[in-house]
């Protein structure tokens, strides 16, 4: 599975509070990326089905601007979202990481996904 996100990713550490009872509550900030996101995904088609199975994830983020950003912080967030909108069954399956960042380009801030079986 392959997708190119628009905009700039926000950090996902921290974002989803568990609850005493065990519910998983995101924060406003969180969800209204997430959701952006989400539609960016399905709206374009880019889900071929769920992987129920460990799977790599490699990455080429362009950033937006010259904040400093927490690289685990916004993976965290990607895992969340692939789950999220069904990509994976669980984002435990994401066993590999590989995360490459391009040259700022303030215009098209994005974020090239590319999911594959291990």
């Amino acid at each position: 599975m392959k997708a190119t996100l628009f905009g700039q990713i926000c950090s996902g550490k921290n974002r989803i509070i568990v609850t005493r009872d065990g519910r998983r509550i995101p924060d406003k900030r969180f969800v209204k990326w997430r959701t952006d996101a989400a539609k960016q995904m399905v709206g374009n088609k880019l889900l071929n089905g769920q992987f129920t199975t460990p799977v790599a994830l490699s990455v080429i983020y362009t950033p937006g601007d010259l904040r400093t950003r927490d690289v685990t912080g916004m993976a965290d967030a990607l895992f969340s979202l692939l789950a999220y909108v069904g990509a994976v069954k669980d984002d435990g399956l994401i066993r590999e990481l590989h995360w490459t960042e391009e040259a700022l380009n303030r215009q098209e801030p994005r974020v090239q996904l590319e999911l594959r079986p291990l």
